[in-house]
């Protein structure tokens, strides 16, 4: 029998469905896809070599991700499956009164308003609408096939189109009573950010136990509220991975202190002897040190170091430094810089949230960062002429990586160990920071457990492990408290003004991270559309598109959430607009 496929639908008068036929296939080679063999084995079908279907996070639901990249244009693969009369979760509408309930492949589709995918009802076929990269997960917008959504639904896509409140094509056709109701859902559930320390309690917003509208009278200008209990429970989590893999013994957690260099945060981390601290200029050892770390608990990474740089190195001699480049390696030695010099290596291989580009330091595109495979038998011919041994490989190959990145960090982690091979000498390996937290409701966060396994897995055991968290220690810990200035209506758009610029917070304008504005009370009104824009003249100054929230009439101040990390420490003066105050919440 040839691997053809058809699908009939029949439909009759009095039964809107009656059954579907599957006409063809291979059955002895069914188990290549993922559909079962009671489908067939068309060759068009998704394959398990191209698609695995998985949680995308332990409180949400499936998800399709590749195994393979997609060209544009591409078919991605046929769907199959039976259909019903009514709408269900993981249906897709192939006519009125007929579904397709695919639980195998096409039902796990995520939703997005700039999707990756078009789904052609009528051919059972889905076509790649961008280049899909592997360990990307596929995304469909529902509205293109559906009528009405089997639940109305707040999107958190981030995309600069998206439409906010996710219906049907009919939906809008509604009663308003119905959509009243359907919004009043929206305040029932859980928001995706909430958790026991940043939540809602009747109606009101709590961050590490306090009334953030009490926080709020202490701001009078953007101001950063951070949570030491946060910052500890990050810390805790991480090292509770590690020993469940059996590992925390040979483990060692530097904080990666550019991400926030507030003097209390770092005074209470040396006091508490929670971890040691990376380095990345001379200016943030003298910082270290005054706050009260010793020169053993730093781990120095940095580029284009300057003789001046060079001189204030010096009169921290027990310090651990990753050399660069080769003209580093020569400084050291030069200074007399040689009591534990590690070499940070370049796996032209990167990882990062969202494969951005932007956040990644090393893979395809060159960068600045560390020795690169050609370079490596001068770096280690020019150590040993000097008498000198490398012990440690260093390696930070990208910012804010979630699970879909773990595949992308275990060949990163085998490239790491072809230059463990060839030093001969390495006693430590130090994979970096880049952990991520999740931004936005498609997130999910970063499983610490598979994390820690894939490191246990991937690296000798004799290796010391070295880890540099920044973002995962601290971002989620703070929120910036901001002053509406004014809201107006401008053609299409809906803006609302706040008393803070992209300067004391770059990365949604320069990264394309999004910080998700929140309400502080809620008083249960119409839902808007947004964007919500900062005090600075620059057209990069927008804080979030399309931010769909209660109406802001009624409120004064918002919350931006994920605002602990890479927010003040990257604060400029820029239009003389940089003032802004930190507070330390301890308790």
């Amino acid at each position: 029998m040839s691997n053809f496929f058809k699908i009939i639908v029949e439909i009759t008068p009095k039964k809107p469905y009656k059954k579907v036929f599957f006409i063809g296939g291979d059955m002895k080679s069914s188990n290549l896809w993922v559909y079962p063999a009671s489908f067939g084995s068309d060759p068009l079908f998704p394959k398990k070599s191209d698609f695995e279907i998985h949680k995308t996070s332990k409180s949400k639901g499936l998800g399709v991700i590749t195994k393979r990249a997609f060209a544009k244009g591409e078919l991605v693969a046929k769907m199959a499956g039976p259909t019903v009369d009514t709408i269900q979760q993981h249906t897709l509408q192939i006519a009125k009164d007929v579904h397709l309930h695919d639980t195998y492949f096409s039902g796990y589709f995520l939703h997005s308003c700039d999707p990756n995918i078009h789904v052609d009802m009528q051919k059972l076929e889905v076509t790649a609408l961008k280049p899909i990269k592997k360990n990307a997960y596929l995304y469909m917008d529902y509205s293109d096939t559906e009528d009405y959504l089997f639940k109305i639904f707040k999107c958190g896509c981030g995309a600069k189109t998206c439409r906010g409140i996710i219906r049907g094509k009919k939906d809008k056709n509604l009663a308003p009573a119905f959509l009243a109701d359907q919004q009043s859902m929206l305040y029932k559930e859980k928001q995706w950010w909430e958790r026991e320390d940043l939540t809602y309690k009747r109606d009101q917003l709590f961050f590490a136990n306090r009334l953030v509208k009490d926080l709020a009278k202490q701001a009078d200008m953007p101001t950063f509220f951070y949570s030491i209990n946060r910052i500890e429970k990050n810390l805790i989590r991480l090292k509770d991975a590690f020993a469940k893999q059996g590992m925390n013994r040979r483990t060692n957690v530097f904080y990666a202190m550019k991400a926030n260099r507030f003097t209390p945060i770092l005074s209470w981390m040396a006091s508490q002897r929670v971890c040691g601290i990376d380095a990345c200029s001379p200016e943030e050892i003298e910082h270290a040190i005054s706050c009260g770390f010793r020169e053993e608990d730093i781990s120095f990474t940095a580029t284009s170091l300057s003789a001046k740089d060079f001189a204030i190195l010096s009169k921290y001699p027990r310090i651990h430094i990753n050399c660069d480049s080769i003209y580093t390696l020569k400084q050291c030695i030069k200074f007399g810089l040689t009591y534990s010099l590690g070499v940070r290596i370049n796996p032209e291989l990167g990882t990062s949230r969202t494969d951005n580009s932007r956040l990644k330091y090393a893979g395809e595109k060159q960068t600045k960062f560390g020795i690169y495979t050609t370079q490596l038998k001068e770096f280690i011919t020019t150590a040993k002429k000097a008498g000198v041994e490398i012990n440690t490989v260093h390696f930070h190959t990208g910012c804010g990586y979630l699970n879909d990145s773990l595949n992308n960090l275990a060949e990163v982690f085998k490239k790491a160990n072809e230059f463990i091979q060839t030093i001969g000498t390495v006693k430590r390996v130090n994979i970096g920071g880049g952990l991520g937290v999740p931004h936005q409701k498609i997130d999910g966060s970063l499983d610490l457990f598979e994390w820690s396994k894939l490191i246990k897995n991937s690296f000798a055991k004799d290796l010391i492990i070295q880890v540099e968290p920044g973002e995962y220690i601290v971002k989620d810990s703070g929120i910036l408290i901001v002053e509406k200035t004014f809201t107006e209506r401008k053609k299409k758009k809906n803006y609302i003004g706040i008393n803070a610029g992209f300067n004391i917070a770059i990365e949604p304008a320069f990264y394309g991270l999004p910080f998700e504005p929140v309400i502080l009370e809620r008083y249960h009104g119409k839902f808007m559309t947004y964007d919500v824009i900062g005090n600075i003249n620059e057209a990069l100054d927008v804080w979030y598109e399309d931010l769909v929230i209660e109406d802001l009439q009624m409120h004064k101040h918002l919350a931006i959430i994920n605002a602990g990390g890479y927010s003040s420490s990257m604060a400029s003066n820029h239009c003389m607009r940089g003032n802004f105050r930190e507070v330390l919440l301890v308790n």
